[in-house]
C-alpha cells in the first residue's frame, strides 16, 4: 500500500483484485460532495463559524443572511471597518474565504435578484426584482416570459 499525499486527500493505492492499481481518497478537509449529509454538516459548520465570527467582531453587521454560500449583510459601519471585518472573517480558517460584492448605485445583484434601495421619507426599503447577468445568454425582456 502507498500513501501519496495529494491535494486535500490522501491517494491510497493497492494491488488487490485485478493486479491493477486501484484508488481510494481519504477526505483530510471539508465534507464529501455528494453524500448526503454534506449540506447538513457544512449549514451546522457555518452557522458556528458565523456565530462566533460575529461574536468576536469588533464592529457588527446589522443584518447577516446566509443562502448555501451566498451571504447578504447590511453594514452600517462604513467601507474602512468593512474591509477589517472582511480581514477577520478571512482570518479565522484559511479554507474558508469570503469575497465581497458591494452595491452600484443603490443596486445589488443577490441570487440572481437585484436589490435595490428604495429611499422613502418615513425609512429605508428593499425592493428585489429579478437581475439578468450581462453575460447571460437568453436574457428575458418581460417578466412573463422569465417565469
Amino acid at each position: 500500500m502507498k500513501y501519496d499525499r495529494g491535494w486535500g486527500a490522501w491517494d491510497i493505492y493497492t494491488g488487490l483484485g485485478s493486479g491493477k492499481p486501484e484508488r481510494f481518497y481519504e477526505q483530510t478537509n471539508g465534507v464529501a460532495m455528494g453524500s448526503p449529509l454534506s449540506p447538513v454538516i457544512a449549514i451546522f459548520y457555518m452557522e458556528d463559524f458565523e456565530r462566533k465570527a460575529i461574536e468576536k467582531a469588533t464592529h457588527k453587521p446589522s443584518c447577516w443572511y446566509r443562502y448555501v454560500d451566498d451571504t447578504f449583510v447590511i453594514w452600517p459601519h462604513g467601507k474602512e471597518k468593512l474591509m477589517d471585518f472582511l480581514k477577520h472573517l478571512n482570518g479565522i480558517h484559511n479554507n474558508i474565504q469570503f469575497t465581497m460584492e458591494m452595491e452600484r448605485e443603490g443596486h445589488l445583484p443577490f441570487l440572481d435578484i437585484d436589490i435595490y434601495r428604495k429611499i422613502n421619507a418615513a425609512r429605508a426599503c428593499l425592493n428585489p426584482v429579478r437581475y439578468e447577468y450581462p453575460t447571460h445568454p437568453n436574457p428575458c425582456h418581460t417578466s412573463s416570459t422569465c417565469l
